[in-house]
C-alpha cells in the first residue's frame, strides 16, 4: 500500500509565516518523539488489536508528522510557534480495514483535524487539544534500526501467542531459505522460501511499517498464470511470514537473533548472517 494523497485538510491553528523553528531536542520543551494515543476526550474506541500512533521528527522550519490511525497510515507537515500548533498538507493510504478500526481512525483523524495547541508535561507525554478535544499520547521506545538495517536476516521459526503461551515451529523442512534485509535507504525485500518480495519501509513509533510491499518482479515458484507452486506447508509458512510483515511489527535484536511481532500475536525469530552482506533472495 502506498501513501496516496492529499485527502486529509489542513489542521486548525493560527501559527503565523514567522512561527519559530523546531526544538529538535526531543525534551519536554519539544514534540519530537514516537507516541502512541493514550486516550482522547472525546473518548476513542480503539479496538485490542489496533492502535493510534504519531511520530514528529523536525523537518526544516517545521516538524515531519507520521503514524497509523488504527488502520491507515497518515502523514504531514506541522507548524509550531510557541504552544500553538498548525497541521498542514496531510495525506494518507486508503486502506479499507474491519468497522471497529474504521470508527476509531474516522475518530482520530477528525480529532487531528482540530488540533490547535500542543503540551509535553514531562518526557513521556504529550497532548494536543483544540476545540472540544483532546489527545493524550505516551512515548514509545523506539526500534533498533541501527542493529536491524544492512545485515541479510534468515528465518529459524514462526510462533503464535505472546509470552509463556507462545509456541515456536520450525521451518518447513522442504522450503528454500527464507530471509529478510532492510536497507538504511527505506528499501526491504524478503523472501518466504516460497516466494520472493519487495518494498518500501519506514519506522513509525516502536514498529517497523512497510509503506510499498509486494511479489519481486522475476520471483521463484510463481506459474504462468500468478500461483505460488510451493507444497501446502510452504505455502502456509508463506502465508504466517506476509502476515507478520504485512501490518506493522515490533523488532527486537539480541545478539545475532531477531524477533518480529505483530499485534495480533504472531511472531518471527531469524538469524543473522554476516552483517552489511549482500541481498540474497
Amino acid at each position: 500500500m502506498a501513501l496516496v494523497g492529499l485527502v486529509l485538510g489542513a489542521c486548525a491553528g493560527a501559527a503565523g509565516p514567522s512561527a519559530a523553528g523546531p526544538d529538535d531536542s526531543g525534551a519536554p520543551g519539544s514534540p519530537q518523539g514516537s507516541w502512541v494515543l493514550a486516550d482522547a476526550r472525546p473518548s476513542i474506541e480503539v479496538p485490542a488489536d489496533a492502535r493510534i500512533t504519531l511520530s514528529v521528527e523536525p523537518d526544516g522550519g517545521a516538524w515531519q508528522v507520521s503514524g497509523t490511525s488504527a488502520c491507515n497510515s497518515y502523514g504531514g507537515t506541522v507548524v509550531t510557534d510557541g504552544e500553538r500548533w498548525r497541521g498542514e498538507g496531510f495525506g494518507m493510504t486508503e486502506m479499507a480495514c474491519e468497522p471497529p478500526r474504521m470508527d476509531a481512525e474516522a475518530a482520530y483523524l477528525d480529532a487531528l483535524l482540530t488540533v490547535d495547541t500542543w503540551a509535553r508535561p514531562s518526557e513521556d507525554e504529550l497532548r494536543l487539544t483544540g476545540p472540544g478535544t483532546q489527545l493524550r499520547f505516551t512515548a514509545l521506545a523506539p526500534v533498533p534500526t541501527a542493529e536491524l538495517t544492512a545485515t541479510t536476516w534468515v528465518l529459524d521459526g514462526l510462533t503464535v501467542g505472546t509470552g509463556a503461551d507462545a509456541s515456536v515451529s520450525s521451518t518447513v523442512a522442504d522450503a528454500e531459505e527464507a530471509t529478510l534485509h532492510l536497507d538504511v535507504d527505506g528499501t526491504m525485500a524478503a523472501s518466504t522460501g516460497c516466494r520472493a518480495f519487495e518494498g518500501e519501509w519506514l519506522e513509525t513509533g516502536d514498529e517497523i511499517l512497510l509503506t510499498t510491499f509486494g511479489e519481486r518482479e522475476g520471483s521463484p515458484n510463481v506459474a504462468d498464470d500468478g500461483t505460488p507452486t510451493c507444497s501446502a506447508a510452504v505455502i502456509a509458512q508463506e502465508d504466517h511470514v506476509l502476515s507478520v510483515l504485512g501490518d506493522g511489527f515490533g523488532a527486537e535484536v539480541e545478539g545475532d537473533q531477531l524477533t518480529l511481532s505483530s499485534r495480533d500475536g504472531l511472531g518471527l525469530t531469524y538469524r543473522a548472517t554476516d552483517a552489511a552482506t549482500d541481498r540474497e533472495h
